[in-house]
């Protein structure tokens, strides 16, 4: 068996070509009794083993200058081998050059035949006709024997995606005094923006929904009461009310930073506060790769929220912030850095004399504490005048390790305040300013550990936003068809009244409420409860006379590979190229573009299953 741009597969025994041209000459003289096919086989057959034997280095250099230029001619082809590359070029002049010069007088009755085609022949075939055959793979006729195959790497891309700033549960004073002011800033880092919108869901007392005002740097988005989807008497309190809508806030979102106010005034009774699912969602064009690590620190920061007393009505703050922990990490660091100003000592007999409203009942004697702190329903610290309340401002940060754990978990923080019960006096605020104060805010920071999963290399991360489109229930069902590889996802809950939420994925339970209005507008969703590709179920349910609205969302995290490796064999390496380049475009997706590619093209030959096989023969006749 020989093997350079195709695979010979030999017939006969070799001969010298010396030996074999007297053979075909004196064979009738040599076998005289010998019948008309078997001499006719015999000179096809050594005929055929010729082509095979010789290479073309037998030849002279100005010969194989004079086929085609010697630019196809490699010396050490087979003459048969040199053929096969001919026919595939569709040069049957050389193919028929190199014949004649081979046989020369030593044939008079033959033809060469390549597949199909006739190479060269002395004549039309007639009388006993044999045939000496070999089987040549790795060619075919119209393609070359040397063929390319490409793969492509995005090295830059930019891609469109989503962010979600979300405002999580949290809260002012009774009665709300003048109200309260919640402030986040927030930077978006973005090559353009394309979308933007904000939803609210807010409990509030009975005044007009139209002393709501809403911001977006300096620009009120213009609420009024019928822009309001839903606004009605709360069904768990109908002293208070609860309402929802959402608003395109596009124009007034800028790249870089930007500060949204939610100002919640002039309430009459119980106590302003956002429910979940309020948060801010911007689709928007950015550049860049996933980076794979295997340690990860999030520092999530708490919206500045101040509380401001008037007359008889009380002041407090309180907020919470959800902890998320993938399945199969290790926390190393998790800590809450708490800053606060205005919050006032209080000693357990004043804030039992300050309390009012139905939620007292629930406080017991010697818990009658003003400042409070929770890990979903543990207790971070239970404090009325403690040592890190220096002239009443806060600056103290409480270590989180040793509790936090795997899924979610939730950090709640009350400041001269506690459900509808205890308030306190001036204004109270929970500090934070992300953008131009980090280190001197209120946040929650954790650092994690965990092995990089295969998936997650070569990788481009897009965030996809998908409503629930459900009707407004307090069990709610909603399935989602995952054609892509989803890496992490969350359910922001849209929702009017709540109180014990339970989420589930696929039927295992992903999020349950750990205490009072402790369900962050993020629930995060391992992807080990996700079924990628294929049908994923999320499964919500609420108290009675709660409601789960249809403006709740999904948003998954999937990775696109940001390569195709090599493909099909072309002629040509363009066609290679174009190949590839094709195949990156597909699986990109139209979510993302490749700014920067690098292309790597091989030339494959003497490969048996490149092309063919393809048959070889020649025909001779007496």
């Amino acid at each position: 068996m020989r093997g350079t741009k195709g695979a010979i597969f030999t017939i006969d025994a070799i001969l010298a070509i010396t030996l074999i041209a007297i053979l075909m000459i004196l064979l009738p003289t040599i076998l005289p009794q010998t019948t008309p096919i078997r001499q006719a086989s015999l000179v096809a057959s050594d005929a055929i083993n010729v082509l095979a034997e010789i290479e073309m280095s037998e030849f002279n250099q100005s010969y194989l200058d004079s086929l085609n230029g010697g630019g196809n001619v490699s010396a050490t082809n087979s003459v048969l081998e040199q053929l096969g590359i001919f026919w595939t070029e569709n040069n049957t002049q050389d193919a028929e050059n190199l014949t004649r010069t081979v046989f020369g007088d030593i044939l008079h009755n033959y033809q060469l035949r390549i597949g199909n085609t006739l190479i060269y022949g002395t004549g039309n075939a007639s009388g006993t006709i044999a045939v000496g055959k070999r089987t040549v793979s790795g060619i075919t006729s119209g393609r070359s024997a040397t063929g390319f195959i490409s793969r492509a790497i995005a090295l830059k891309v930019a891609k469109s995606t989503a962010d979600v700033h979300y405002f999580h549960p949290q809260g002012s004073g009774n009665d709300g005094g003048i109200g309260m002011t919640i402030t986040k800033n927030l930077n978006v880092n973005a090559t353009s923006i394309n979308n933007a919108t904000f939803y609210i869901s807010i409990h509030y007392g009975n005044s007009n929904i139209n002393s709501m005002r809403i911001t977006v740097n300096g620009n009120d988005i213009g609420l009024d009461q019928d822009d309001w989807l839903y606004n009605n008497e709360s069904p768990l309190d109908s002293s208070t009310h609860v309402a929802f809508t959402k608003a395109d806030v596009t124009s007034l979102i800028t790249t870089g930073e930007n500060t949204v106010e939610i100002e919640l005034r002039s309430q009459n009774s119980g106590h302003a506060h956002l429910h979940p699912g309020t948060r801010l969602e911007i689709l928007y064009n950015t550049t860049g790769l996933y980076e794979v690590k295997d340690t990860f620190t999030v520092r999530e920061y708490f919206d500045n929220i101040l509380s401001e007393e008037t007359g008889s009505k009380r002041s407090g703050a309180w907020a919470t912030m959800p902890i998320n922990i993938p399945l199969g990490a290790t926390v190393t660091n998790a800590s809450l850095h708490l800053v606060a100003n205005d919050i006032e000592g209080y000693s357990q007999n004043q804030v039992n004399s300050r309390g009012k409203g139905d939620g007292c009942d629930d406080v017991q004697s010697g818990e009658y504490y003003n400042l409070r702190g929770y890990l979903n329903n543990d207790s971070i610290f239970l404090e009325n005048e403690p040592s890190w309340l220096s002239g009443e401002s806060i600056d103290e940060t409480f270590d989180l390790t040793s509790d936090v754990s795997v899924g979610n978990n939730v950090v709640s923080v009350y400041l001269n305040t506690y459900g509808d019960c205890f308030w306190g006096d001036g204004d109270s605020i929970l500090y934070a300013d992300a953008t131009g104060d980090a280190s001197g805010s209120s946040y929650v920071e954790y650092t994690y550990t965990r092995s990089p999963l295969t998936q997650e290399f070569g990788k481009i991360d897009v965030v996809v936003p998908e409503e629930f489109g459900t009707n407004a229930s307090n069990d709610v069902t909603r399935v989602y068809n995952m054609t892509g590889e989803v890496f992490n996802s969350y359910v922001s809950l849209a929702t009017l009244e709540t109180d014990v939420v339970n989420l589930s994925m696929n039927g295992d339970l992903s999020f349950q409420t750990p205490r009072p209005l402790a369900t962050p507008s993020s629930v995060f969703i391992d992807n080990g409860l996700t079924i990628t590709p294929g049908l994923n179920t999320i499964t919500v349910q609420d108290c009675s006379g709660c409601e789960i609205l249809g403006e709740s969302s999904y948003y998954y995290q999937i990775l696109v590979p940001n390569l195709v490796g090599f493909g099909d064999v072309f002629d040509t390496e363009q066609e290679a190229l174009d190949d590839a380049s094709e195949r990156l475009e597909e699986v990109l997706g139209s979510a993302v573009e490749a700014l920067e590619i690098d292309e790597e093209t091989i030339g494959i030959g003497g490969v048996p299953s490149l092309w063919g096989p393809t048959i070889i023969e020649v025909r001779t006749w007496v």
